[in-house]
């Protein structure tokens, strides 16, 4: 991760996987960018899918299960358009 690199993270992230992220981005000059949630208050794909930034995204952090909401986020497709746009998923 180098300086304007983009980091994505979903807003129902538990602190333990977003303020790891804060402290990366603040050392690197890292971008972080958050997946808002849906109408129904679950992770929103659409949304998502427009934040992939091939050649700026590098990584993208999402939990499987909220919880806080108790969704399940579709990890399956997350992780296969996080690998199309040659980012990590962690």
């Amino acid at each position: 991760v180098s300086e304007g690199d983009e980091i994505i993270l979903s807003v129902m992230e538990h602190h333990s996987n977003l303020v790891p992220w804060q402290n990366l981005a603040e050392r690197k000059g890292a971008i972080l960018r958050f997946v808002p949630l849906s109408n129904d208050q679950a992770f929103d794909l659409e949304a998502f899918k427009s934040m992939l930034n091939p050649g700026k995204t590098k990584i993208v952090a999402v939990n499987h299960v909220s919880n806080v909401l108790g969704c399940v986020n579709p990890v399956n497709e997350i992780a296969r358009l996080t690998h199309e746009a040659g980012a990590v998923l962690s």
